[in-house]
């Protein structure tokens, strides 16, 4: 019974506590169940009532205020999607974007790939096609590469170079002012063009190449070795050495062609020479030829003159015009014939001389003279045409005058007609000097001086003219056929010497002659002057 009660106690407690269980805590578990399943299902938020004092209103507040953040969160929530969806969206606008650049960059790229092959394919194509080849070294300056033109022009096995310096290669028959500066440049890290140095092939070919090489640096300037080209300049070195030849051909031409030119010129102006020597000889030969005329006219008169006077006495004395022929007159005339004579020997003599003297003729008979001894005889042969025309003479000699060796008849001659033509042309009262004198570095000069009526400068290449007279009038006022002057010039140049004119008019003319220093015999002249007056009473002394 006791169990009974007990049990049944206990059962009526269980029911009591379920009945309160259902009234205390099943309704506002049912209204939090409630309210959590309207949440979740359809996500609307109904706050719970919160006047409880008990547990549950503890707990419905707090189910309020999670409702209250998870609205909150919710809203965060769903504005983060807002703001995720339109990042989202612009992040596929992006990507889309990104993948059209991509796009046309990879198309770019692809086409830059094809471009850089094709441009590979051509510079390969070039380099195997072309004269020029490529080669590299390192930073150990070791060749590293050689492109396959290198040793088909020049015959050289790539793998003969390849590892090595170009001291250890060397290069033969190579300029060695070239090869140091080359070297110079590679140790240097130097660019350098035209290094040009022969290769001789094993087939006997000599080729010409010329290399240029740049220093590589890296980012950091780091030598990293050389790259450079190579030429095969062969036929270039051809071309240069044939250019160098015609040009040595060209300028030996050229140096033809000046000699040829300064011979041309030469023969030219030796044939101008020639037309004026041709004109001068013909204007001298019209000249000679005029002069000969107005030459024989004068002769002309001076032979028919003394010819008159010889062939009117001679008739008279043969047709005994005044008697027989003992009458003194006839005397006089047998000297006008004498001297007439005489006269005419002179003339034809001065003429044939002359005549010699131009054709080339005439001779020498040279012998050793005595100069005051000379002077005198020609002073005995003057002085009486100086007396009668009233002339007075003087002689002025050096003394110890020295011997000379010349023919005396043209000697004597020489100073004759000097001192004949000074007396000619001296008026009565006027003086004639004849002077001789032998300086030390020459031989001897004697010095015809008048103060006779002269003649002008330029009348004076007239005067030693042949054949030419400064006065050409028949009925001039002093006689003579011009032939002194002419003669004494022939005869003074014949012994080598020379004749010197000078005049004036109204003052008179000094007539010079000059014997060269060979035909001096005696030692140098010494010893004072003398001056002697050869007047019109004078004796010669």
């Amino acid at each position: 019974l006791t169990q009974l009660v007990v049990a049944l106690g206990f059962v009526i407690a269980v029911l009591a506590a379920t009945v309160a269980f259902r009234l205390i805590i099943n309704r506002p578990l049912t209204m939090l169940l409630t309210a959590i399943r309207e949440s979740t299902e359809t996500g609307e938020k109904s706050p719970l009532a919160t006047n409880r004092k008990d547990e549950f209103g503890i707990i419905f507040n707090a189910f309020n205020e999670m409702q209250d953040r998870d609205s909150t969160r919710e809203r965060a929530l769903e504005e983060a999607n807002n703001a995720l969806r339109a990042s989202q969206y612009d992040l596929e606008k992006l990507n889309d974007q990104l993948e059209d650049r991509i796009r046309e960059r990879t198309a770019a790229l692809q086409s830059h790939e094809e471009a850089l092959s094709a441009s590979e394919q051509r510079f390969r194509a070039f380099a195997e096609s072309s004269s020029d080849w490529f080669w590299e070294m390192d930073e150990n300056l070791r060749f590293s590469y050689f492109s396959s033109r290198f040793s088909a022009v020049t015959g050289v096995p790539q793998d003969a170079l390849l590892g090595k310096t170009r001291e250890e290669t060397g290069i033969p028959n190579v300029d060695a002012d070239a090869w140091y500066e080359h070297l110079n440049n590679l140790r240097s890290h130097k660019a350098f063009r035209s290094f040009v140095h022969p290769r001789t092939r094993e087939d006997g070919v000599t080729v010409w190449v010329s290399i240029s090489g740049k220093p590589v640096f890296d980012e950091f300037g780091t030598f990293k070795g050389f790259c450079g080209t190579g030429s095969d300049i062969t036929e270039h070195r051809q071309m240069e050495e044939a250019l160098a030849e015609s040009r040595n051909a060209l300028r030996l031409r050229v140096s033809q062609l000046e000699e040829a030119k300064e011979k041309l010129e030469a023969h030219s102006a030796s044939m101008t020479k020639l037309a004026n020597d041709l004109k001068h000889a013909h204007d001298k030969a019209e000249t000679a030829n005029r002069a000969k005329s107005h030459f024989l006219a004068n002769m002309s008169h001076e032979f028919r003159t003394p010819l008159n006077a010889i062939i009117g006495f001679s008739e008279i004395i043969k047709a005994e015009t005044f008697g027989p022929a003992g009458d003194p007159r006839y005397a006089d005339y047998i000297n006008d014939i004498h001297g007439s004579g005489e006269h005419l020997l002179a003339l034809i003599n001065d003429l044939l001389d002359l005549c010699k003297i131009e054709s080339g003729e005439d001779e020498l008979h040279e012998e050793v003279i005595d100069i005051g001894e000379a002077v005198q005889s020609v002073i005995k042969l003057v002085h009486h045409r100086a007396d009668k025309d009233e002339v007075d003479m003087r002689i002025d000699l050096q003394r110890d005058l020295p011997k000379l060796n010349a023919d005396r008849r043209k000697f004597i001659q020489i100073l004759v007609n000097l001192l004949s033509n000074a007396v000619k042309f001296t008026d009565a009262g006027g003086e004639v000097e004849l002077k001789a004198w032998c300086p030390a570095d020459s031989g001897p000069v004697f010095q015809v001086v008048d103060t006779g009526i002269g003649m002008a400068p330029e009348d004076i290449p007239r005067a030693l003219a042949q054949f030419v007279q400064v006065d050409t009038d028949l009925n001039r006022r002093y006689e003579g056929t011009g032939l002194g002057l002419p003669l004494v010039k022939g005869l003074i140049e014949l012994h080598g010497g020379s004749l010197d004119l000078q005049s004036q008019i109204g003052v008179g003319t000094t007539a010079t002659v000059r014997f060269p220093i060979h035909r001096v015999v005696a030692g140098p002249p010494g010893g004072d002057e003398t001056s002697e007056p050869f007047g019109r009473d004078s004796q010669v002394a």
